[in-house]
C-alpha cells in the first residue's frame, strides 16, 4: 500500500462528511468519550473495530452519498428497473439504496487510516514526508540476550485472558514488522490522537484480531493490547514521560514477558538525544521501541 493510496469511503465519510455532532453520537452509543475537536472524535470513531457503517452512513443525506461516491471516482450503483429491485430497495428509496451499497463497500475495504506500509518488498518506495520538523530516525541495537519471560494466564486480571496468552512469535513478529513500516497521516497534538489511529490502523490490517484501548494491566493502563503484546504510546513535551517509560515497561513484562512494545512519536519537543536515551535503555531492557 502506497502513500498516495485514496481514502477508504469510510475514511472519507468520518473525516469529511459526518458533522461533530453525529460523531459525538457514534461515540456515544459505544460508551466512548464524545469530547475534544472533530478531527480527534473522528479518529476515535475509526478506532473503533466494532464501528457500525449502518449508523456511519445512515446519516449521511442522498446528496451528501453522491458527493462521496464522486469525489473517491467510485460508479454509483445503476437503478434496476421495478421488477427486478428488491422489495427492501423499495422501501429504502434512493437514499437507502446508496447508503446500504456503501456499506457493503465500506466492508470489503475496511476502515483503518491508511498506512504507508509496503507489505511486499519495495524498497524504493519514497516515505511521506512530514508535515513539521522531526528528529532523524534513530535507529536501534538488537535487545541484549536476557531470559524470555513467560506470559502467565493466572495472573491476569482483565477481561479478556486471550490477548495475552500463547505463544505466536510470528503474529508478535509481524505485528513488529508493522509498525517498523508504519507513518502516522499527520503529526497530532494529542497523545491520545496516535493512540486513536495507531488502533485503528492495526485493527484494520490484522483482521481477526482484537485492539483493546487503555486496558488495565497491573496497577496502571496499557495505551493498546493486540496481538498479544502490549503499545505504550508516548508523545513528550518533555523529557518527564520518558522517565516514567522504565517503570511502565518493567511492569508489563510482569505479564507480557517482552512482548512490550513503546512508541514514542516526536513533535512535541526538540530534544533528540532525550528520545535515544530513553529508547537505547528501553531497548536494553528487553522492549521494542519505535520513534516516529
Amino acid at each position: 500500500m502506497d502513500a498516495t493510496a485514496s481514502p477508504t469511503v469510510t475514511e472519507l465519510a468520518v473525516r469529511k462528511y459526518l458533522d461533530k455532532a453525529d460523531l459525538k453520537s457514534i461515540l456515544e452509543k459505544t460508551g466512548r468519550s464524545a469530547s475534544g475537536p472533530k478531527e480527534e472524535l473522528a479518529e476515535r470513531v475509526l478506532a473503533d473495530s466494532t464501528l457500525d457503517l449502518e449508523d456511519v452512513f445512515g446519516k449521511l443525506s442522498e446528496e451528501d452519498l453522491r458527493k462521496l461516491l464522486k469525489e473517491l471516482d467510485l460508479p454509483i450503483p445503476p437503478q434496476k428497473s421495478f421488477f427486478q429491485r428488491d422489495p427492501k430497495d423499495i422501501l429504502l428509496g434512493e437514499r437507502g439504496r446508496l447508503s446500504a451499497h456503501l456499506v457493503e463497500l465500506g466492508k470489503k475495504q475496511g476502515w483503518a487510516p491508511r498506512s504507508t506500509v509496503v507489505e511486499t518488498a519495495s524498497p524504493n518506495t519514497p516515505a511521506r514526508p512530514p508535515s513539521s520538523p522531526v528528529p532523524s530516525p534513530v535507529v536501534l541495537a538488537p535487545p541484549l540476550s536476557r531470559p524470555q519471560e513467560q506470559p502467565t494466564p493466572a495472573a491476569h486480571s482483565g477481561p479478556s485472558p486471550s490477548l495475552v496468552g500463547g505463544s505466536d512469535t510470528a503474529q508478535f513478529e509481524e505485528l513488529c514488522r508493522f509498525l517498523d513500516g508504519y507513518t502516522f497521516t499527520k503529526r497530532w497534538d494529542e497523545e491520545i490522537q496516535y493512540e486513536a489511529e495507531l488502533g485503528g490502523a492495526i485493527s484494520g490490517h490484522f483482521r481477526g484480531q482484537k485492539v483493546v484501548h487503555q486496558m488495565a494491566v497491573g496497577g496502571t493502563r496499557a495505551d493498546l493490547v493486540a496481538c498479544g503484546a502490549v503499545i505504550e504510546i508516548k508523545y513528550p513535551k518533555t523529557r518527564q514521560p520518558l522517565q516514567t517509560l522504565t517503570g511502565q515497561v518493567e511492569g508489563y513484562q510482569k505479564l507480557f514477558g517482552n512482548r512490550v512494545i513503546v512508541v514514542i512519536c516526536t513533535g512535541g519537543m526538540r530534544d533528540t538525544q532525550a528520545f535515544n536515551d530513553s529508547a537505547a535503555s528501553l531497548t536494553e531492557r528487553g522492549a521494542k521501541v519505535y520513534i516516529k
